[in-house]
């Protein structure tokens, strides 16, 4: 990122980035897993504590052409997202499935982390109507924080995830998946 968006010299090219998490119901996202272990009765996750941020393909998609629209040069866009408990999207998944905990794999983190510590202080804080966000690279204070899935400004209990899922599947192809929640 640090490299793409660096100056070059006197190029006209203006470059910035937009940074999220998984889309819900895409590649890499845990919502197919559970859709299909959802039959077997049993669902695995692997860390009670673990939480991601909650992202549908056409929020992705209107936040990218926002962020096109009024880019500013050299620039690293964070929206401020809602997080889920991968416990809870679970349960609006496959409320009636045993969970069988299997650990951390890898690399795997416990939480999402979308402004570390030390790219914070160069991070300012902007309203817009499809997120707020945060943007790196700005003017910002110069204030030392951490931007992660665990301490967002906003959680998605069971109910909103189960409302949500609909649009989040159907924005990724899988209509025929629309039912998904009891």
């Amino acid at each position: 990122e640090d490299l793409f968006v660096a100056p070059r010299g006197d190029s006209r090219t203006i470059r910035a980035i937009v940074r999220y998490g998984n889309v819900a119901g895409s590649q890499g996202s845990v919502i197919p897993l559970l859709l299909a272990q959802r039959a077997t009765g049993t669902v695995e996750l692997t860390d009670p504590r673990m939480t991601r941020f909650f992202l549908t393909l056409g929020e992705a998609v209107r936040w990218t052409k926002r962020r096109i629209e009024l880019m500013e040069p050299n620039s690293i866009y964070v929206p401020v997202l809602p997080s889920t408990r991968l416990i809870d999207l679970a349960e609006a998944i496959a409320p009636d499935t045993r969970i069988r905990w299997i650990g951390t794999r890898g690399q795997e983190k416990i939480h999402e982390v979308m402004v570390a510590i030390d790219e914070s202080r160069s991070a300012a804080r902007f309203s817009d109507p499809v997120f707020d966000y945060w943007r790196l690279g700005a003017d910002g204070a110069g204030r030392e924080f951490t931007y992660t899935s665990d301490q967002p400004e906003r959680w998605l209990d069971v109910a909103a995830i189960r409302a949500a899922l609909p649009r989040a599947m159907a924005d990724v192809g899988h209509a025929e998946q629309m039912e998904l929640v009891a």
